[in-house]
């Protein structure tokens, strides 16, 4: 999973599909999106590997590993797209996020001090 933070200290997330597990959430892009999107150049970039994030759903466990990738200000950010937003890490209470991204926020916040910490998401039930 990589915390992708621009110059103007905004972190990239890509929103799930639809369907599935899930479905219609946030979440920091995992390296197939990064590709999807044409960054697969930025997997080389990771400046610090944070600690593993492990999440245990009813019927399997999934454990996370998060890496900073900092872009340099100068080249500015990619343009969003549909399904890809850049946002400050104090506002991702805005968006529904799975719990294991807000503990991965949370790690981003404490590593690279950008402001107040995310404060958690409601977690809306899906019925699915």
């Amino acid at each position: 999973v990589a915390v992708v933070v621009d110059g103007d200290h905004r972190v990239l997330l890509v929103r799930r599909p639809d369907h599935g597990l899930l479905a219609g959430m946030w979440e920091f892009p995992p390296e197939d999106a990064l590709e999807a999107l044409g960054l697969g150049a930025l997997l080389g970039r990771a400046s610090v590997e944070f600690e593993p994030v492990r999440h245990a759903f009813t019927h399997l466990k999934v454990t996370y590993h998060p890496a900073l990738i900092e872009l340099p200000r100068e080249g500015g950010s990619p343009p969003p797209k549909d399904g890809v937003r850049w946002m400050r890490l104090s506002d991702l209470s805005q968006l529904p996020l799975p719990v294991a991204q807000q503990r991965i926020g949370t790690l981003a916040h404490d590593r690279i001090h950008l402001g107040p910490p995310p404060a958690p998401a409601p977690c809306p039930a899906i019925d699915r």
